[in-house]
């Protein structure tokens, strides 16, 4: 009899995949880090400015999604043909990260 728990399941889905570091480093690139951060940021932005979710949370949606696409990012990394791209993704991460962090000091701390 196959085993077909939802957790043998749910690892065939994308977002488990990339999670894991299944997948190939374009699909974390492009799909996970820049389309769905383009998708995620612009859905919080016109939520928060209509009213129907507070600041704050669209602040915390955005951090959660930014640590999903980079460990993304990251894990999938070396999935790619040539090395230099898995070093200049993780770079990017890094730096993406690090960006993100001043940025919230500023608007939270000034």
């Amino acid at each position: 009899m196959p085993n077909t728990s939802d957790s043998v399941v749910s690892d065939k889905h994308l977002f488990f995949r990339l999670w894991k570091g299944e997948d190939r480093l374009w699909c974390a690139f492009w799909l996970a880090w820049l389309a769905g951060g383009l998708v995620v940021g612009l859905a919080t932005v016109v939520l928060a400015d209509a009213g129907v979710i507070s600041d704050i949370m669209a602040v915390v949606v955005r951090v959660f999604y930014i640590i999903y696409s980079c460990v993304a990012v990251w894990r999938n990394a070396f999935n790619c043909k040539m090395v230099v791209w898995a070093y200049a993704a993780r770079t990017l991460m890094a730096v993406s990260i690090l960006l993100f962090i001043v940025d919230i000091a500023r608007q939270w701390f000034v």
